[in-house]
């Protein structure tokens, strides 16, 4: 499952937010500024970026370079409830879940990674991080 994920968030990111995915560096730091979640009964999802990515993907989806901080923030929520909402339908075959509102994880390092399936993209050599539970 963990792979269809990071197939449909990279699709997704690069359709909407015209972010092109690269391999991954030879170097790789998982500085992350930013997480968000939404969680339920059947679906536990975290995306965590990096500063850099954030600002660049707030600043392709709004087609400006004058954002704040509470536009990547709302750009962040808006990302994982699209990218929710076409998992739910596609992976989980449920055509009628209602998604939960997404929000911020402000202590990023109390988020508990091992539970979780996790994926990683990389945009100009910085990460994403995707993590899921399904139950």
């Amino acid at each position: 499952m963990i792979q269809n994920l990071k197939d449909l968030t990279s699709n997704i990111l690069e359709t909407m937010f015209y972010l092109t995915e690269e391999t991954e560096p030879i170097q790789k730091e998982q500085n992350f500024k930013y997480a968000v979640c939404i969680k339920d009964e059947k679906l536990d999802m975290i995306l965590m970026f990096s500063g850099r990515t954030a600002v660049t993907m707030t600043e392709n989806f709004l087609g400006t370079d004058d954002i704040t901080d509470a536009d990547i923030v709302d750009t962040l929520k808006e990302a994982i409830n699209i990218i929710t909402g076409n998992f739910i339908r596609i992976s989980m075959n449920d055509q009628n879940a209602k998604i939960n509102i997404p929000f911020m994880i402000d202590n990023i390092s109390s988020i508990k990674t091992e539970s979780y399936q996790t994926a990683m993209l990389f945009y100009k050599e910085e990460p994403l991080s995707i993590l899921l539970k399904v139950g």
